[in-house]
């Protein structure tokens, strides 16, 4: 075998998103649309809609992997009540037995906000080759977030990414916190800072634990929503053929 040779990997990531809308195409009464998905290996869509199955897999990892960092890091706050209260008590910084802990979380919270605002643009980029060479039209990114806003869906979530992604990857890194809500029972929640500061006073400060559960809801619920779109744009233009 000459070398320098190529090992390919298998990364099966999963295609429902886009498989489903190539299923419906395949299926279509309608022959310009048959005869386009057929070229569809032919131009970028494929491309395209590769990098959209392998986003849809790398952010779901994304989210897992954040989600079990705050288990991991709740789990010990919890264990260690005492040592938690003794540092409110004394105005002292508390610290994990894993002293790379908190780093490790902070680059689960970049992984996220940069796969979750990185697959929202790409699967607008798609949309838009879609639109054009499947449906013959254009649209716009203000366009799709009015679909959603169509629908009923709350759509700060692509804000909150869009400014969250510049402001950790352009201005300043994060910082973890703990918000504690009560001692009796105890409740608390990570938090993360977008400044260091003293106190939890202004909520422009940081990014909450539910804030970050609502962009990844949001997204879950935009994405489904326009997928619809595209199935109903692809019976409106069924129904101009017939």
């Amino acid at each position: 075998m000459p070398l320098p040779a190529v090992l390919h990997v298998n990364y099966q990531p999963g295609g429902g998103w886009v498989l489903r809308i190539l299923t419906r195409l395949h299926q279509s009464p309608s022959t310009i649309l048959r005869d386009r998905v057929n070229d569809w290996g032919d131009g970028p869509l494929s491309q395209m809609g590769l990098a959209v199955a392998t986003k849809f897999a790398t952010l779901n990892r994304a989210g897992f992997r954040l989600t079990e960092r705050f288990r991991q890091i709740m789990a010990e706050l919890s264990d260690r009540r005492s040592e938690v209260e003794d540092c409110l008590h004394e105005n002292a910084v508390f610290t994990f037995h894993e002293h790379v802990l908190p780093f490790e979380l902070l680059l689960d919270i970049d992984s996220f906000i940069f796969e979750a605002r990185s697959t929202y643009e790409i699967v607008g980029g798609f949309l838009r080759e879609f639109f054009k060479r499947i449906l013959d039209r254009e649209i716009t990114q203000q366009e799709l977030a009015t679909v959603l806003e169509s629908e009923g869906l709350d759509t700060l979530w692509i804000e909150e990414l869009r400014a969250s992604r510049i402001l950790f990857f352009h201005q300043t890194g994060a910082w973890f916190a703990v918000r504690v809500k009560s001692l009796e029972p105890l409740s608390i929640e990570p938090v993360i800072l977008k400044r260091h500061v003293e106190n939890l006073d202004d909520p422009q400060d940081y990014i909450s634990h539910e804030e970050l559960v609502a962009m990844s809801r949001g997204f879950e619920s935009g994405l489904e929503s326009l997928h619809r779109y595209v199935i109903a744009e692809i019976a409106r233009f069924e129904e101009t053929q017939r």
